[in-house]
């Protein structure tokens, strides 16, 4: 069989030496990243945390050195692993900054890692790039200063994650969100691409003469979920219930179902109606106090960032209490409709806009507003809920095919992760997903999310 061509690299990207060799076991698996191990035909020093590349033809290996052992014959042994286990960190969040789309949120997480630490010595030559927008999705977390009942919450709520557990793994699994990543030895960094799988969906005959041994494991142990109920853990007054329907599509309509049910409860937490109207009086009194802040300055001292964010509170108030505020340009101050500029000493006796915003507080109008934005929160967290619990469903099976190398039906060594494929076999098709290979005289590709031994079943899955 072609020996694999073998380049090894220092951990600053910097070429040592090339050799080659038969002799390899690698491993890809995206849901436990593995080690693999390699002989050389070398006794040149290899340290942990030097790369290695592998390629022959059609196919590309690489990975950070983890272990290097000497032995008796002349040869080395070299274990390494993949980039992902690079991401088996745990940070600290902020669990107020947990917004944008998904892939634009693990870019970030990724970036404070590795890119603009402000650990100098942390740092790692990382360029991360979000490819596609996810907007709804979430992921578990704990609060580590959860207020106690009857507390005031803190001013800042935070979390201890994993990136690669809490972050990654979940975003695959759920949503389909994959984080590929390429050595670019010529530019001294590592390129990671947060994207999806757009290929085509493959239909694979795994009855056919090629494929020289197969195992399919279906989990039968649990259900499929079809029905999710789900309640506001605040007070369990709001509730509502997803349905799953035939074309995996999931809504509030109790039609076209999958039946039998199989249901699970859920909760989410979310502001009350009193909670949204309170929210709402101090967003617009935060507002009115920094254009007051603003009004002070003097002239010669406001910046083009300080009119900008008092344009923006101004906008604020305006669109929702429509004082028909004004800003002027000539002395760029901001007036009130009577031509007054907000905040001075007229305001002292009577605020308008204090009396205004209590006043609004205790109306119909606020009422209204409290319940439109608790069922608004409620339904977006509902079914960011219901999405997650029924991606569960998906690719719940483990099936490994071993092909030849060079079959060409499949070229195995192209073949990414993440492929979407329907494997038929003794007659049933089976929705699946790449997930990893092994590489040995043959390859052996792993598809779905289960693995049969329990220290690999994914975090928060049942």
């Amino acid at each position: 069989m072609k020996q694999f061509n073998v380049e090894i690299f220092d951990n600053n990207f910097a070429f040592l030496f090339n050799t080659s060799t038969g002799d390899i076991k690698y491993k890809e698996d995206y849901l436990d990243p593995e080690k693999s191990k390699v002989a050389l035909n070398t006794t040149t020093p290899i340290q942990a945390n030097y790369f290695i590349r592998l390629y022959r033809d059609k196919e590309d290996y690489s990975g950070i050195v983890t272990e290097a052992k000497k032995k008796d014959d002349g040869t080395t042994d070299v274990t390494f692993t993949s980039i992902e286990n690079m991401f088996d960190r745990e940070v600290l969040i902020d669990v107020a900054e947990i917004t944008g789309t998904a892939e634009e949120y693990l870019k970030a997480r990724i970036d404070e890692l590795y890119v603009t630490n402000t650990d100098l010595s942390q740092r790692f030559s990382l360029t991360v790039t979000a490819e596609t927008s996810t907007q709804s999705w979430d992921f578990d977390y704990k609060i580590e200063n959860e207020p106690d009942e009857g507390e005031e919450p803190p001013v800042r709520q935070v979390a201890f994650i994993n990136i690669l557990d809490d972050l990654i793994l979940p975003m695959f699994t759920k949503y389909g969100i994959i984080l590929y990543w390429k050595i670019d030895f010529n530019a001294k960094t590592v390129h990671v691409t947060i994207t999806k799988n757009t290929d085509p969906v493959m239909n694979i005959e795994a009855d056919l003469p090629n494929i020289i041994d197969k195992t399919v494991t279906i989990r039968k142990s649990k259900k499929q979920i079809n029905k999710v109920n789900i309640w506001n853990s605040k007070d369990f007054e709001r509730s509502t219930v997803y349905y799953l329907h035939p074309d995996d599509s999931f809504d509030t309509s109790d039609s076209d179902r999958v039946t039998p049910v199989n249901y699970k409860n859920q909760k989410v937490s979310t502001n009350d109606n009193a909670k949204c109207i309170d929210n709402k009086v101090k967003e617009l009194k935060s507002d009115y106090s920094k254009i007051k802040s603003y009004n002070s300055i003097d002239p010669e001292e406001r910046t083009e960032e300080d009119i900008e964010e008092a344009l923006e509170h101004m906008s604020d108030i305006n669109s929702f209490m429509a004082f028909g505020w004004t800003y002027n340009d000539s002395d760029s101050l901001i007036y009130d409709a009577d031509g007054i500029i907000v905040g001075q000493e007229t305001w002292e006796e009577s605020d308008e806009f204090e009396l205004s915003i209590e006043g609004w507080a205790d109306s119909e109008a606020a009422a209204t507003y409290g319940e439109t934005t608790a069922l608004a929160l409620f339904t977006e967290k509902a079914y960011d809920k219901a999405l997650s619990t029924f991606s569960k469903n998906k690719y719940d099976n483990l099936i490994e095919l071993e092909v030849a190398i060079d079959d060409s039906l499949l070229t195995p060594a192209t073949l990414r992760i993440g492929q979407i494929v329907n494997v038929i076999y003794e007659g049933n098709s089976y929705n699946t997903i790449l997930t990893g290979r092994e590489v040995d005289d043959t390859i052996t590709l792993i598809f779905g999310t289960i693995r049969l031994e329990f220290t690999k079943y994914l975090k928060g899955r049942a």
